[in-house]
């Protein structure tokens, strides 16, 4: 009698204790799919996650570019979407500067831009907007939304780019070198279609929108672009680079190329948790290191900051 209950008590824990593994125990793949749950990652830590493979790979290609020029995103014939360099000298005010110089290709600006003092930032990470639907634009218009790059002469951007084509409006997460030609900029190799697999990897719901979270960051002397696979519970390297540009400043923040025209009609877009990395500590946009990027935009478009520097938001 006393075996036997013996064998019934320890059938019940097993019991219990698989119960409570099923409920506690989440997969990646369920928090991605459970949309009502944001699970907000952590920022990438030096030499975490780095794909060794896909990082030489890059390298090589765009070492070679450079070398025997390469027009490695664009072949002729096609449209090169424009974009703002801003490779300017810390002495020039950036926030002057941008009206009055690019006024005639009716490109304008809103969001976050990072301190030049501040010497010790190596690193820019965000919670950005995303959207597969809801964003149409007319041919040969351009909206980059968000985009992050970080101070120090950081020499990737990385992007969310709507391009209005005859066809539709092209959507992904892309990659722009400053190191490079502009011609050679757009990394179209690097670049993630925002498609329904997109959707299911890399976003997370938070109310009604969806947002993926993007980080660029100086790793020894290589800087890297990443998003935050939510299937793996790990960061993707997109891109990599090691040359630097000259440029002190850096942002995030709504870029949009001859909206002005047509004025389509867009949904609100934002970016929420803006941190930098200061002397390898991740910290808040504030006003410490940050200030409103602000170039007015076109049409009805207004921009608005909703948390000091480290949130802000565009709505039509």
């Amino acid at each position: 009698m006393t075996s036997r209950k013996y064998v019934v008590f320890t059938i019940a824990l097993a019991i219990i204790a698989a119960s409570v593994f099923a409920m506690t125990y989440t997969t990646p793949n369920a928090i991605a799919e459970d949309k009502n749950v944001l699970d907000v990652p952590e920022p990438p830590v030096i030499g975490n996650n780095v794909d060794m493979e896909s990082l030489v790979e890059s390298r090589v290609k765009s070492n070679l570019a450079k070398k025997i020029g390469i027009q490695e995103s664009f072949s002729a014939g096609e449209v090169i979407p424009p974009k703002f360099r801003g490779e300017l000298e810390a002495s020039i005010n950036v926030q002057s500067f941008i009206p009055t110089a690019h006024a005639t290709h009716t490109q304008t600006h809103y969001g976050t831009l990072f301190d030049t003092s501040t010497s010790n930032i190596n690193g820019v990470y965000a919670k950005n907007e995303v959207h597969d639907t809801g964003v149409s634009l007319n041919d040969a218009e351009f909206l980059y939304a968000p985009t992050s790059l970080s101070a120090n002469k950081s020499p990737i951007e990385i992007v969310i780019f709507y391009q209005g084509t005859s066809s539709g409006t092209t959507k992904k997460v892309h990659i722009y070198d400053h190191t490079l030609p502009h011609t050679q900029s757009w990394q179209t190799s690097s670049a993630v279609d925002i498609d329904n697999n997109f959707m299911n990897t890399y976003t997370v719901t938070s109310g009604v929108n969806d947002y993926y979270f993007a980080a660029v960051t100086k790793n020894g002397n290589t800087w890297d672009a990443q998003i935050y696979n939510y299937d793996t519970s790990s960061w993707d390297t997109l891109y990599s680079q090691t040359d630097e540009t000259a440029r002190s400043h850096g942002w995030t923040y709504w870029e949009e190329w001859h909206l002005g025209t047509n004025c389509p009609t867009l949904p609100q877009i934002d970016a929420e948790l803006i941190q930098v990395r200061d002397n390898g500590v991740w910290k808040a946009a504030s006003s410490s290191y940050a200030s409103v990027f602000n170039s007015n935009p076109s049409c009805t478009y207004a921009g608005t900051h909703n948390s000091n520097y480290d949130d802000w938001q565009v709505d039509d």
